[in-house]
């Protein structure tokens, strides 16, 4: 593991010719809207009213949105649960609860283009609403793909890298979740765990990520 600013991780990134990101934690700050999306589900499912709290300790073991609500002993397929997750977060989006983009995001992507590199998102949150923030954010023009709802992140980074035809070794993942980091690890990409988001950077530590940072505008030197 090495941590970001430390001489064995001088080099690390060096090469790199895939940039795959994560987006919730990392480009949006979305944590208000999947909350309020996920106590209302939970309210109608079960008649619980789960605190913010309560749900982001609950994020730890579960790497998407329908193993959320079957951890809470929701009986519904993963398909319909995500379509209904959906429909939900566009409605308390719809209500004014709305996702926020990071204050680095548009300098990280600005400084990768000048580098000829132009990300692809992966992300379990809905294409259709990440779709949708990234033209509110202005950022559509820096992202050369964006794939959403997935319950397997690993399977389609590596995927991904292999339509390219670009080296898992040329390839890095950025996350803000342990559940990212195993992602990673899984495609057998360098991972770069990042402390904005969901989980905190001792449960990311944890993980053994290869690059641990607080800002995406801490990768761009390493890049």
């Amino acid at each position: 593991m090495k941590e970001e600013g430390t001489p064995s991780s001088e080099k690390l990134l060096k090469g790199t010719r895939l940039v795959i990101i994560d987006w919730s934690g990392v480009i949006s700050d979305d944590r208000n809207p999947v909350f309020e999306t996920a106590r209302r589900m939970i309210e109608t499912f079960t008649g619980q009213n789960l605190t913010f709290e309560e749900w982001l300790a609950y994020t730890d073991s579960c790497s998407n949105a329908p193993d959320f609500f079957i951890n809470f002993g929701v009986q519904m397929e993963r398909g319909a649960l995500q379509n209904l997750y959906s429909q939900e977060f566009s409605l308390v989006r719809g209500g004014g609860i709305k996702p926020v983009i990071y204050p680095d995001v548009t300098f990280f992507l600005q400084e990768l283009k000048k580098k000829n590199l132009s990300p692809i998102v992966v992300s379990s949150h809905p294409e259709e609403s990440l779709l949708i923030e990234a033209d509110s954010f202005g950022i559509t023009t820096f992202i050369s793909g964006i794939i959403g709802g997935i319950l397997d992140k690993g399977e389609v980074i590596e995927d991904t890298y292999s339509r390219l035809k670009i080296p898992n070794s040329e390839t890095i993942y950025i996350g803000d979740s342990i559940h990212d980091i195993r992602a990673a690890k899984k495609a057998q990409v360098k991972s770069v765990g990042i402390t904005t988001g969901y989980h905190s950077k001792n449960s990311l530590l944890k993980e053994s990520p290869d690059m641990m940072v607080d800002s995406l505008t801490e990768v761009v030197p390493h890049l």
